[in-house]
């Protein structure tokens, strides 16, 4: 499977963590929830991937989790790169299989049925990273101190 809309994506999000100074929101996710999000989110994304099994969001929208990560760009450099590589080498049997999927988002459930492999990646890689990646640059502070 294509993985150049995933690497592009990623590769842009690590380019706008490395060179910004974030700010804190009035409401919603700072940018370290937001790190830490992608990095557990890519985890619980590799073992669906590589068992075939069912996909669960829930602890990468649980807060007191994320806020407990260190090291978040450390961790997104190495998750985000074994997402991509897994996937990468994913066969299209693989792609195709449907496994069971819950996606929340806040406290909406936005998705509980079965999908392929292959669409719920596809997703990831045009959907879910690009809006995180919006989040990350609105959190930025129009000017950085040198």
């Amino acid at each position: 499977m294509s993985t150049d809309t995933m690497r592009m994506a990623y590769e842009r999000i690590l380019e706008v963590i490395e060179t910004s100074v974030f700010k804190e929101p009035e409401s919603g996710w700072n940018a370290h929830l937001v790190i830490a999000h992608l990095t557990t989110n890519d985890l619980l994304l590799a073992a669906a991937v590589e068992e075939a099994g069912p996909y669960d969001n829930s602890l990468a929208v649980d807060e007191v989790h994320l806020a407990q990560l260190d090291d978040v760009v450390g961790r997104l450099r190495f998750s985000s790169n074994a997402l991509t590589t897994l996937v990468g080498a994913m066969t299209r049997e693989r792609a195709e299989t449907e496994i069971p999927v819950t996606i929340i988002d806040g406290s909406t459930l936005m998705v509980d049925q079965p999908m392929a492999i292959g669409r719920l990646m596809q997703i990831h890689a045009e959907v879910h990273l690009p809006g995180h990646l919006a989040q990350l640059e609105a959190l930025r502070h129009n000017s950085v101190p040198k």
